[in-house]
């Protein structure tokens, strides 16, 4: 659930973090800080020395703690930038030669030759539109090197910023009961033993009952000379892609430019009504469900 932490004192170009969650960002006049993600308090840290403009994005090397930054600028150059963490100078690592605009920037962190595969067959089962379900997956048998796994592997199951850790031998299908809380939950399955942590396995879905998609199907007919016919298709997913229950969707149906509620609360996907006054009209037709 999205939750407003506090109005940041400046606007930031580029935001990103430390493997430790230590956010950092660079604002829109160059300046270089480090975020308190708790009350979201800035402390600036140095100038980079750069003015940035146009899209850009910077991240943190997972191993080497390094800052790299896709700078562009108000002059339509651009390069690759490392920014020192503890002063926040800027130094030029490679020019673009086109002025190419970089988002997204990462990189992937290097899975260590005998640490697990990822996980198989990660599986997400929350019924109706329940809080409570599971989470299945098979642990990995083999090593990224190719070479089997044997014995006790260790797992984190991350359920957004929610950990649960456990023990399972190679090879085994896991099933663990979990309850989340309504909204989208991006769960991640991480493997790992003595030589480090395999590549993880996501799949994000939308945990309890979810909002309505808009109306879809929406036909309007003549069906005399003041008569007309209003149709439309039943939802079969919510706006997330969630569980929605189809026995509880009514439908509100509103005539302008008199602004008139014609029919609320009904099931039926087809409306008629009898038009004697001249002139253009618009229909707006909404779905609601009671949850």
């Amino acid at each position: 659930m999205e939750q407003r932490i506090n109005k940041l004192d400046i606007i930031l170009s580029e935001l990103f973090c430390t493997n430790d969650g230590q956010l950092y960002g660079i604002s829109n006049n160059g300046g270089f800080y480090t975020i308190n993600k708790t009350n979201a308090e800035v402390e600036f840290v140095g100038e980079t020395g750069l003015i940035p403009m146009f899209a850009q994005s910077a991240t943190i090397d997972p191993y080497t703690g390094k800052c790299y930054w896709a700078a562009t600028f108000p002059n339509f150059t651009s390069g690759l930038y490392e920014v020192d963490l503890t002063t926040g100078e800027a130094s030029q690592f490679y020019a673009f030669p086109n002025g190419e605009e970089i988002t997204g920037l990462y990189i992937l962190r290097n899975v260590p030759a005998d640490a697990p595969f990822a996980v198989e067959n990660l599986e997400v089962n929350f019924q109706n539109g329940s809080n409570d379900g599971t989470v299945s997956f098979k642990m990995p048998s083999k090593k990224k090197n190719g070479t089997p796994l044997t014995g006790q592997i260790d797992y984190k199951l991350y359920l957004n910023d929610e950990i649960q850790s456990g023990k399972a031998a190679a090879g085994e299908v896991v099933n663990k009961s979990v309850h989340v809380e309504t909204g989208m939950c991006k769960f991640v399955v991480v493997a790992s033993n003595e030589a480090g942590e395999g590549e993880g396995c996501i799949k994000s879905v939308w945990i309890g009952i979810d909002s309505l998609e808009k109306v879809v199907g929406l036909t309007l007919k003549k069906t005399s000379k003041t008569g007309i016919a209003l149709s439309w298709k039943v939802p079969t997913k919510g706006a997330h892609g969630g569980y929605i229950n189809n026995d509880e969707v009514t439908y509100k149906i509103v005539r302008y430019p008199e602004g008139v509620t014609v029919q609320e609360g009904k099931k039926q996907i087809s409306f008629t009504e009898e038009i004697t006054k001249n002139g253009t009209i618009q229909i707006l037709v909404w779905s609601d469900c009671s949850l």
